[in-house]
């Protein structure tokens, strides 16, 4: 039997919640009902944003929003390599050809200069007209330099979509003024839902904007596409046209009456993650291991410690970083790898047209190991995560 029972994360559902979902069961809607729009309007208040769209999936999410773009072959998308697949698939799936940045080694958030080297490349084929996104990845709960980004959208005429599924409780600026999803220096920002993120509603997302008309469309393609003619619906009110055609990505309102009472609790939730995140380093303070280095936290944004990450020179170590995370795992503590570097995957290498070399994300996946973080946690568990750490690779 392990002696620990300690995954990398895990969702806190307490009482309030568990109600909130009983009062929707109990009710005449579990669908197109009235907790959609309040969670949204809520959502949208929390981080300053004039609009908030719920759907499925922070995948979901993301399909939208490249659909509303008109994303389709021949277009161009820009996207770190270390990330999740749901940040580029659906952009591959509506036929992009996708750029994979470098990252920076100590953060693993896209990297500028790869960027403007993929940019100066486009430029010298006479492909700069076909870049149509940049897909920025708020990577463990830090942004990177949006605004830097923002400056070279508007020079090159690219949207910026920020996948924010890490970072919901972030700021940028690190003044606490501009939440993450306000869209400060992106067209729109994502968030997911799933159990390990921020706050949960079991599985779901959100879209946040600020332009009324990408807002109307967004909501139109959530629900399959469908039109509503106001003319026609005077006499037929069950009507509806189809012009064109897409998905339902429709959120429950039992999946938004969990996200509401999660949302109120949201600030607890990140002051807690930095709490935990402080006794990490005080713990690898304490023990001494020069192997051992944490993610650099940023000054152009504040932390919501989605992850937190750890950097382990194994070149210096008899142990490998397989050996390590079965260790770790034989006596119940359960770390992760954030992420398989895209442009290595065998699928994107056969389809991507400019192929960077992105030897500083390939460096970071190589030392990076996600250890436990989650509200439930004690000040003494992270002492037993850091000293059995520690242990197994000195």
């Amino acid at each position: 039997m392990p002696n620990y029972n300690l995954n990398y994360g895990s969702q806190y559902i307490d009482n309030e919640d568990i109600n909130e979902v009983k009062k929707v069961l109990k009710s005449p809607f579990l669908t197109k009902g009235p907790k959609v729009e309040e969670f949204e309007k809520l959502f949208s208040k929390k981080v300053k944003s004039k609009y908030a769209i719920s759907c499925t999936s922070g995948t979901a999410a993301l399909h939208l929003v490249y659909r509303s773009l008109k994303i389709t072959k021949g277009d161009i998308v820009i996207s770190p390599t270390l990330t999740f697949s749901g940040t580029v698939s659906p952009a591959k799936i509506l036929g992009a050809d996708i750029i994979f940045a470098d990252c920076d080694k100590n953060t693993g958030l896209i990297n500028i200069n790869s960027v403007l080297e993929i940019i100066k490349k486009l430029i010298k084929i006479n492909r700069i007209k076909d870049l149509k996104v940049i897909s920025v990845v708020n990577l463990n709960g830090q942004t990177p330099n949006l605004k830097l980004l923002s400056q070279l959208s508007k020079k090159y005429k690219f949207y910026i979509i920020e996948d924010a599924c890490h970072s919901l409780g972030s700021f940028y600026e690190n003044k606490k003024k501009f939440p993450v999803g306000s869209c400060k220096y992106s067209d729109f920002s994502t968030f997911s839902f799933h159990p390990v993120k921020a706050i949960t509603t079991g599985e779901g997302g959100m879209i946040t904007i600020n332009n009324k008309k990408y807002y109307n469309y967004i909501q139109k393609l959530r629900n399959h596409n469908f039109d509503y003619p106001k003319k026609v619906l005077k006499n037929k009110p069950w009507f509806y046209a189809i012009n064109d055609i897409f998905l339902n990505y429709r959120m429950s309102d039992i999946n938004a009456a969990l996200g509401l009472s999660q949302l109120k609790k949201l600030d607890k939730f990140v002051i807690k993650r930095n709490l935990l995140a402080s006794y990490y380093s005080e713990f690898l303070r304490k023990y001494k291991c020069k192997n051992i280095k944490i993610v650099n936290n940023l000054d152009h944004s504040t932390h919501s410690y989605h992850l937190f990450v750890v950097l382990i020179n194994f070149q210096k170590l008899k142990i490998n970083k397989k050996q390590l995370i079965n260790r770790l795992r034989n006596i119940g503590i359960f770390t992760q790898v954030h992420y398989v570097p895209l442009h290595t995957q065998q699928y994107y290498k056969k389809t991507s047209s400019i192929r960077m070399k992105c030897k500083n994300a390939e460096a970071y996946y190589e030392s990076a190991l996600s250890l436990p973080i989650y509200y439930q946690l004690k000040k003494n568990d992270i002492n037993i995560i850091v000293k059995n750490l520690v242990k197994f690779i000195s």
